[in-house]
């Protein structure tokens, strides 16, 4: 007679586990490097602009576990993520230089509180910011003006 719950621990019952596959690494590595410059392209080409961090682009491809545990062994990965993912205020330098690219080709004024308001940013965080946005506009409105003396 089986006592209860014998058979549960009984060897021939238990299920044999599948030996796990070995990681190419290196393979996998330039496969991803090769997702995520594509993803990239895509994402700047956005008409409403996102904020390019690693959950992103790893819920993207359905990786997001993979860069989060073993970013170490996939160095390309890591050194392209490293080059393209923005901080917070990056994102937002972006975003207000995209603001003002649109405002310069529809030859309107580039004034900084417009572009406060459609970057939609808190005063605050626009102040910061603010000194490499002047520096941006001054740089775009020279070039519009060297092209106008060539022309």
């Amino acid at each position: 007679m089986i006592k209860n719950g014998y058979w549960m621990f009984c060897p021939s019952s238990q299920k044999k586990q599948q030996p796990t596959k070995i990681v190419d690494w290196s393979k996998r590595d330039q496969e991803y490097v090769v997702k995520i410059k594509r993803l990239y392209k895509e994402l700047l080409k956005l008409e409403k602009s996102v904020r390019i961090t690693l959950s992103l682009i790893g819920r993207q491809f359905g990786i997001l576990a993979n860069l989060e545990r073993h970013l170490d062994k996939l160095p390309k990965t890591e050194r392209l993520l490293s080059e393209i993912t923005e901080s917070v205020q990056q994102f937002q330098i972006r975003r207000c230089c995209i603001v003002i690219d649109r405002m310069i080709m529809k030859d309107e004024p580039v004034i900084l509180w417009k572009v406060q308001r459609i970057a939609a940013m808190k005063s605050h965080h626009f102040y910061e910011i603010k000194p490499y946005l002047e520096n941006y506009v001054q740089q775009k409105q020279d070039v519009k003006n060297d092209e106008q003396t060539t022309s």
